[in-house]
């Protein structure tokens, strides 16, 4: 009995030895080896290619790889973001690591530069003996968002149209820009007319151009606008701008004083030159009379 006790403890202890012998020899190391393209476009697809090293080590057992899906990055429905591999089965004839390749979708709003990423690995996985271990990266993504600067340009006090100049100040061409006064918020400056939103399609960077709204200005203040753009990867965007309007500046301006029209001025000549010819005939018919009464006498 205590022969079999002692058998029996030996065969524990062998299986404790043998798995921390694993464990220790078991060496993973991850590394971001290709991201394509470089640098990734917002909101639009990237590539990217990790290395694990020690897949070689049989000690490792079954080796689990997962990229986290986590801001800034995303999978398509289905997409299986796991890789499993049983550790052990490379040949010395053949590379002792285990190449994971990925396509993610980079979040929209991502910022310019260096953005974390973040994978885990596993060893021995579905074991007790299992160690994880967490890693992180950067991916490098462009900012394609656009920045505007608004102006207000004209305001006319005769017809009540104001003119707001658009400025694309990014280092991008946008698509389909509409600028849009929104109802809301804007009451206590100013009311519109009619339609509040005008479509004025593609801009390049550093080119402006301009917006008329018919309004009914109400008091000085900040004017709230609703920029919406398309992007160069073809995302639909939306941001916002204010400026200050006060209808009160534009008054007085010479463009918008009303003067005689050319018409006028041709009517006025008209009837001066008419009522010249009607005295000028009078005149030549009383100077007439006169020569025919001197004549008879």
């Amino acid at each position: 009995m205590k022969k079999s006790l002692v058998i029996l403890s030996l065969m524990v202890l062998s299986l404790t030895l043998v798995g921390f012998i694993s464990a220790e020899t078991c060496d993973l190391k991850a590394s971001l080896v290709n991201q394509d393209p470089y640098p990734a476009v917002q909101g639009d697809y990237v590539k990217l290619l990790f290395q694990l090293n020690g897949v070689a080590e049989s000690g490792c057992g079954v080796i689990e790889f997962t990229l986290l899906e986590k801001y800034p990055i995303s999978f398509d429905a289905g997409t299986e973001n796991i890789f499993s591999v049983n550790s052990g089965t490379f040949t010395k004839d053949h590379p002792s690591f285990l190449m994971i390749p990925y396509k993610i979708r980079v979040d929209e709003n991502s910022i310019d530069g260096a953005n974390p990423v973040e994978v885990s690995f596993t060893n021995n996985a579905g074991t007790p003996l299992s160690v994880s271990y967490l890693d992180q990266f950067n991916i490098e993504v462009k900012d394609v968002r656009v920045k505007f600067e608004v102006l207000v340009k004209d305001y006319n006090i005769n017809t009540k149209i104001l003119t707001l100049e658009v400025l694309n100040i990014g280092d991008a061409d946008v698509q389909a820009l509409t600028l849009e006064i929104p109802n809301k918020g804007n009451g206590g400056v100013l009311n519109v007319k009619g339609a509040n939103t005008n479509i004025l399609g593609d801009i390049d960077s550093n080119e402006y151009t301009t917006s008329d709204f018919e309004i009914t200005p109400i008091s000085p203040g900040e004017l709230f606008l609703n920029i919406k753009y398309t992007d160069e990867t073809g995302t639909r965007r939306e941001t916002s701008e204010k400026v200050y309007f006060d209808a009160k500046t534009f008054n007085g301006k010479k463009a918008d004083q009303k003067s005689p029209s050319w018409g006028l001025y041709i009517f006025v000549i008209i009837v001066l030159g008419v009522v010249g010819y009607i005295f000028y005939r009078r005149y030549q018919k009383k100077k007439k009379k006169e020569m025919h009464h001197m004549i008879h006498h």
